[in-house]
């Protein structure tokens, strides 16, 4: 196997950015979904909009699973140059590549839903977080947060009538 160099990882980042851009553009002119409807189910045109869609997801993630590889293993090599560095370059390429990749993905993921629901209006009500939680968990789930509060006033609601009445029993003025 040969190492990838720092022409291919360049390579890489650029596919994989050009790939991510066409798939955004493909998900914005197609009004595409990552789900599909029985009804949808029926409909030729819905079904390979569907299976063209996911198959995009795959090819993009796989580049950018391929731009993060060759970029670890051209810094892997770059740390490895010095005798001294061997030890505090694995350290630096798990640091680098543990919770600093995670946090970044998940913040971009995060500033990409708050520009979302900016953008159409949700944010101001917390719509979004709402339709998110509906389109996550079904109606009738015990997940669902409708389910989850009712529960919940069900189960706090006799406690503290409870409290109130000991502390009424307990806490009377004493006759003197």
């Amino acid at each position: 196997a040969v190492m990838p160099t720092p022409l291919v990882c360049v390579q890489h980042g650029v596919v994989a950015a050009v790939l991510t851009v066409l798939a955004l553009f493909w998900f914005v002119a197609s009004s595409s979904t990552l789900s599909i409807d029985e009804q949808q189910k029926s409909n030729r045109d819905e079904v390979e909009k569907f299976f063209f869609t996911n198959g995009i997801s795959f090819f993009v993630g796989f580049t950018w699973t391929l731009f993060i590889r060759a970029l670890r293993v051209n810094l892997r090599v770059a740390l490895h140059v010095a005798p001294g560095w061997q030890l505090w370059g694995e350290v630096l390429i798990v640091a680098l590549f543990g919770p600093v990749l995670v946090a970044a993905v998940l913040k971009a993921k995060q500033a990409s839903l708050e520009a979302y629901a900016n953008s159409s209006g949700l944010s101001a009500q917390g719509k979004l977080r709402s339709l998110l939680a509906r389109a996550a968990v079904a109606d009738g789930s015990e997940l669902n947060p409708e389910h989850l509060r009712h529960k919940r006033a069900s189960t706090i609601n006799p406690l503290l009538q409870r409290t109130v009445h000991w502390r009424a029993s307990h806490m009377a003025p004493a006759d003197g």
